[in-house]
This record gives C-alpha cells, sequence and structure tokens, in this order.
C-alpha cells in the first residue's frame, strides 16, 4: 500500500445562524469574484450566485419584520443557496484535485474556504507475493488504475528474469490477479502486467516489481 496525500475543500458555513450563513455566503461569492483568473468556469456562475445571496438576503429580512411564512420560505431559499455554495465547492475541489498538494491550501484560501490534508493508503498498482509451497508467487493488481472503465477486460501478464531484458508471457486472465508457479527459490524476479479493454488496443506493460523468491 502506498500513502498518499490529498487535500479536502469545506465550507465551514453555520447554516443555524441565518446572518453570520449570508455573511459566510457573500465572502465567498467576493472571493470567486475577485480571482476570476483562477476560478473560470464557477457553477453556477456568479450573477446566478449573486442572485440568490440577494434573495436569501431579502428572505431573511422578511423573517424579521415577522411577515407569515416567512421562516418557512427562507428556509427554501437557504436551502437553493447552501446546493449552489456545495457546488462552488466542488469546483474548488476539482482544482485542488489537480494541483499539488502543495498548493492546494492556496487554492482553497482564495475561494475564502477551508480545507485540510488528509492521507490515504491506496493500492499499489501491482504487487508480487511469495506463497506455498516455494516457488508460488500471487500478482495482484489494481485494476482501478490500469483502467477505471466498466468494459470488459483481459489482463496480461510478464515476467523476467534478467532484470528486465527478456520478457517472458504468462496465461492472460480475466481478472486482476494470477498465481504463478515453479519459480527457482532464491531468485530475483521481476514482474508486470498491462490490461487490454473490450476492443482496444493492450495498454502499456507497468514497471517491473521485483521479488526474491523465498
Amino acid at each position: 500500500m502506498a500513502l498518499q496525500g490529498r487535500f479536502r475543500v469545506v465550507l465551514g458555513l453555520t447554516r443555524n445562524k441565518p446572518l453570520v450563513f449570508l455573511s459566510q455566503c457573500n465572502t465567498i461569492y467576493t472571493a470567486l469574484d475577485n480571482n476570476k483568473a483562477t476560478f473560470i468556469t464557477p457553477s453556477p456562475a456568479l450573477p446566478l450566485l449573486l442572485t440568490q445571496i440577494q434573495n436569501a438576503t431579502t428572505s431573511q429580512q422578511l423573517v424579521v419584520t415577522r411577515v407569515k411564512g416567512a421562516a418557512t420560505a427562507r428556509e427554501s431559499v437557504f436551502d437553493v443557496l447552501a446546493a449552489s455554495m456545495e457546488m462552488e465547492r466542488m469546483m474548488v475541489q476539482g482544482l485542488c484535485n489537480a494541483a499539488p498538494l502543495g498548493q492546494a491550501a492556496t487554492i482553497a484560501a482564495l475561494a475564502a474556504m477551508k480545507g485540510y490534508s488528509v492521507r490515504v493508503f491506496q493500492k499499489d498498482i501491482l504487487t508480487a507475493k511469495n506463497l506455498t509451497p516455494v516457488g508460488t508467487v500471487l500478482l495482484d493488481a489494481n485494476a482501478h488504475l490500469l483502467d477505471p472503465s466498466s468494459k470488459q477486460k483481459t489482463y496480461n501478464w510478464g515476467y523476467t528474469l534478467d532484470g528486465g531484458k527478456t520478457i517472458l508471457p504468462l496465461p492472460s486472465t480475466p481478472v486482476a490477479r494470477t498465481t504463478v508457479a515453479n519459480l527457482a527459490p532464491l531468485t530475483t524476479v521481476g514482474f508486470q502486467v498491462s490490461v487490454t479493454v473490450h476492443k482496444q488496443l493492450p495498454g502499456a506493460w507497468t514497471p517491473l516489481v521485483y521479488l526474491l523468491i523465498h
């Protein structure tokens, strides 16, 4: 397993305090508007977002004046605004995902949003593990990294005994794992895999993964 970093963007909105909520939404709108070079395609578009904030502000003012039904109407308008803010968050999250981890916090700050780094374990693209009896190896590929589509796939396997100079083929499989037997103990063997997606040419081979057979 490989330990990788991710940056998660959060809005930090205080929905149960209407005036604070409106202020936070205004701050995010202003930040997006002031940084259009970074946030090229906000969703919803900023003019619509501004209209929603204005509508929410008006609905809150009606609640203060105790207009009948104003509180219920405000909640509906706030729901729309909160949903739009979540869409803007997703847009910012996408930019953070595409940027180096060290730049993600800067991007979130430009949008007046918060965030935090998380560590996640991701399965290696190919692992090799000794099994019993000696000379047997289990190869396990990360099917999603090789190809995330749901199309039918065939996994092609190969190994080398001379450091990659000669690649020897192994039987292909319909699943992302296979077992290799009868390898000589105390030899170092390199393994690789590629995937053939239905009716397409075979994909690129993965880097060799070496294992001492024991």
